[in-house]
């Protein structure tokens, strides 16, 4: 593996030889720290990379960009579409700074543990008028994101600001990775009404678990065409089809055989939506007898495709593993 400066002169070297590699690369993955590769070094290699897609980025120690560092970075990365934020400190302003500076991104990944507002920007959150209103900053995030995926639920704060600017935009909300609503008071706050703007605009959902929190996430989902439901054996016994959107095109689910009862659920589902055109299911749901067979037999009567997958949420409509290129 190379380190940024020499990759870097391996970058300059090319040009020289009439190859611009700089020009090939999409993707760019990079640890910042004190002692690998520093701020100066992300900056070359964005001006090297002027055609890149998406940035992964981990955070060691460095907190925050210098001064002069974020009006530099802004230029350097006006091309990006996509942030994969690996890693970071707790009270990292990093991820904070490229969202204000790069108004361009769409697509968010975050697999940060624990990430908390800056104090420069909790300084500014607006005061609650009671405790079951979700506080606010004053300012948030410039980007205009159109997919947000979390590998670990954050705190209402934090997810307030990076949304602030895509109540018209954010379209795909993948919650999948992440155990939804163990922690769901947080200062007696429910997580579902930190998306209540967005989530009339959603077209595609992934949750983890589906519960009565879920559930109400999912009700404020008015025109959602794709919803994953990645662990639906725990609650199996819950009903899906109160709180689902008419216009679902494609469902999927995962079980595991042991921790499931019945698919009843989903078999009222498939019976309840007229738009519906695939179902996706993980192998387990194959050893529910009879449910599987009279899950199949729905399907086949209302012109439903079945897909049966290790992975269910592969093949979405909407959802892949890695932001669109366009």
């Amino acid at each position: 593996m190379q380190t940024a400066p020499k990759f870097h002169a391996t970058l300059l070297s090319s040009a020289t030889r009439g190859l611009n590699l700089g020009d090939c690369l999409r993707t760019l993955s990079i640890l910042l720290d004190m002692n690998t590769h520093s701020p100066d070094d992300f900056l070359k290699l964005l001006h090297a990379c002027p055609r890149l897609y998406e940035v992964v980025l981990s955070c060691d120690d460095i907190l925050e960009f210098q001064v002069d560092t974020p009006k530099k970075l802004q230029v350097a990365g006006q091309r990006l579409k996509a942030i994969d934020m690996v890693d970071c400190h707790p009270q990292s302003s990093i991820l904070f700074q490229l969202l204000t500076i790069w108004p361009n991104i769409q697509f968010l990944t975050i697999r940060c543990i624990n990430l908390q507002v800056p104090h420069c920007v909790a300084a500014s959150l607006v005061p609650r008028r009671d405790v079951t209103e979700v506080q606010r900053p004053a300012s948030g995030a410039k980007a205009c994101l159109n997919e947000l995926v979390m590998y670990h639920l954050l705190k209402p704060d934090v997810i307030t600001w990076l949304i602030a600017s895509s109540a018209d935009s954010l379209r795909i909300l993948d919650l999948g990775r992440c155990p939804l609503w163990p922690c769901v008071r947080i200062e007696n706050q429910l997580s579902p009404i930190v998306f209540a703007p967005h989530a009339s605009r959603l077209r595609s959902l992934r949750i983890s678990y589906y519960d009565r929190y879920s559930a109400a996430l999912l009700r404020m989902c008015t025109a959602l065409e794709e919803l994953v439901l990645l662990r639906f054996d725990h609650m199996s016994k819950l009903s899906l089809v109160p709180y689902l959107p008419r216009t679902i095109e494609h469902l999927a689910f995962g079980i595991r055989y042991d921790d499931c009862e019945t698919l009843q659920p989903i078999i009222d589902a498939v019976g309840a939506l007229p738009n519906l055109k695939i179902l996706t299911c993980s192998k387990d749901v194959k050893r529910l007898i009879p449910h599987y067979n009279i899950l199949k037999e729905k399907c086949k009567t209302k012109g439903v495709g079945v897909v049966v997958s290790d992975v269910p949420w592969v093949g979405g409509k909407f959802y892949n593993d890695a932001p669109a290129l366009f």
